[in-house]
């Protein structure tokens, strides 16, 4: 009604209101609705989405164990390689240590004996 509500009598004034509660009633069970449509819409997302990501968490682990067996094994070579890195220093120094003028004139000795010895017997 387009009149001021101060025109209206008891029976005009009593029906725009049940229809001004209409609406509202209208409203607040659309409301209430919106909510569980949104909450359900919430809970659905939330199913899907937890299972994915305890997957993700445990292929993470499953990886990072992976990781760190293979860290493990390389720090084992790098032991091993540094290892025998060191016996070939030291195989190298005693190398060096060998003083090969006096090795040579070890054998020059050496034949010098034998000489005689091998001329007996042929």
């Amino acid at each position: 009604m387009d009149r001021p509500i101060e025109e209206l009598n008891d029976h005009e004034l009593l029906i725009e209101l049940v229809k001004g509660q209409k609406k509202s009633n209208s409203l607040k069970i659309f409301l209430y609705i919106l909510g569980i449509a949104v909450l359900i819409a919430c809970l659905v997302g939330l199913i899907i989405l937890i299972p994915r990501c305890i997957q993700a968490i445990d292929d993470m682990l499953v990886t990072m164990e992976g990781i760190n067996k293979l860290m493990i094994e390389a720090e084992a070579s790098l032991e091993k390689a540094d290892t025998a890195l060191q016996n070939a220093d030291s195989t190298l120094k005693s190398i060096d240590a060998i003083d090969f003028d006096s090795l040579n004139q070890a054998i020059r000795d050496f034949a010098k004996v034998i000489q005689p010895l091998a001329n007996l017997f042929h």
